[in-house]
C-alpha cells in the first residue's frame, strides 16, 4: 500500500535513509568504529531539502559521535567527512543550498531509490 500523506510518507523516507546510511556503514561508525546506532546528516534537514534523503549527505555515527557533533564546535565531524569522503563532501557542498519542494510523485521515486540502495546493499 502506498503513502499518500506527505508527512507520513516523509516519515518513512528518513527512517529508511537512516537504516540506508547506517548499512553503508557496516552498521560501525564512520568516525570511532564503535557500533552505529544513528544516521546523522551533515547539511541539515531544514537547510537542504534536496540533501534530506539523499545517502550522500548521511554519516553513520554511534551516539556518542553524533552528540559531539551537536553539542560541540562541528568543524571536526567536517573534517573527518571531507577526508573520509571527499566525492559525498563536494557532492552536499555543491547542492547545500538547493531548495525545491518535493511532490508527492518525487518522495515515491526516492523511496524506489532507497530501497534499491537497501537492496543491493543486503546481496
Amino acid at each position: 500500500m502506498k503513502t499518500t500523506n506527505r508527512k507520513a510518507l516523509t516519515k518513512k523516507l528518513l527512517v529508511l535513509w537512516s537504516t540506508v546510511v547506517r548499512e553503508s556503514a557496516s552498521h560501525k561508525c564512520e568516525w570511532c568504529g564503535k557500533p552505529a546506532t544513528q544516521a546523522h546528516h551533515m547539511i541539515a534537514k531544514a537547510q537542504g531539502n534536496t540533501l534530506k534523503f539523499s545517502t550522500e549527505n548521511g554519516v553513520a555515527l554511534c551516539c556518542a559521535c553524533h552528540m559531539k557533533f551537536h553539542n560541540r564546535d562541528s568543524s571536526d565531524g567536517w573534517v573527518l567527512f571531507k577526508e573520509q569522503r571527499p566525492y559525498s563532501y563536494e557532492f552536499v557542498q555543491e547542492r547545500k543550498h538547493q531548495l525545491t519542494k518535493l511532490s508527492i510523485d518525487d518522495l515515491r521515486g526516492i523511496e524506489a531509490d532507497l530501497l534499491s540502495q537497501l537492496e543491493a546493499l543486503n546481496d
